[in-house]
């Protein structure tokens, strides 16, 4: 095969990956809304809620996102990660993790305090040209969308 023709090849084949790993929007609710009622069930978590592609409304859905808020965000995120329906971690930090479901599907949660919730939802939820877009009406405003909490949303 000539070059162009194995960087179609290629091309194909990871797009056909990338497909096999994202799941249908009704499949995605689904999915989080079995995450959520374990979530909501832990120790601690005082609000948890549906984030990213699944939560606007896209047609696929990579990476099955939640947001949750917790005074102990890292016991929580401990408890959540022991849970059998996670296969696998991939990264994590004190409160966040992304990890692998049963079936494949990639998962991530945002554990924040409870006066950070609406923040963390709203960057977990947001497309990175919608979180631009805000950004740059905060700076208009002389907002910092950083320091967005549940009391001053914009």
């Amino acid at each position: 095969f000539g070059a162009r023709t194995q960087a179609t090849i290629v091309a194909g084949l990871e797009h056909r990956e990338q497909a096999a790993t994202r799941v249908r929007l009704d499949e995605a609710r689904a999915a989080g809304e079995l995450l959520l009622g374990h979530l909501r069930e832990l120790p601690g978590v005082s609000r948890a809620e549906l984030a990213g592609a699944a939560r606007r409304g896209k047609e696929t859905v990579g990476t099955i996102r939640l947001v949750a808020a917790a005074a102990r965000p890292a016991d929580v995120l401990e408890a959540f990660l022991a849970w059998p329906a996670v296969t696998h971690v991939e990264r994590r930090s004190e409160a966040w993790a992304r990890f692998r479901l049963t079936g494949g599907v990639m998962g991530e949660l945002t554990v924040t305090a409870p006066k950070d919730f609406a923040r963390g939802w709203l960057f977990a939820t947001g497309s990175p040209a919608h979180l631009a877009r805000l950004q740059s009406i905060a700076a208009e405003r002389g907002v910092e969308l950083d320091g967005v909490d549940d009391e001053h949303v914009l």
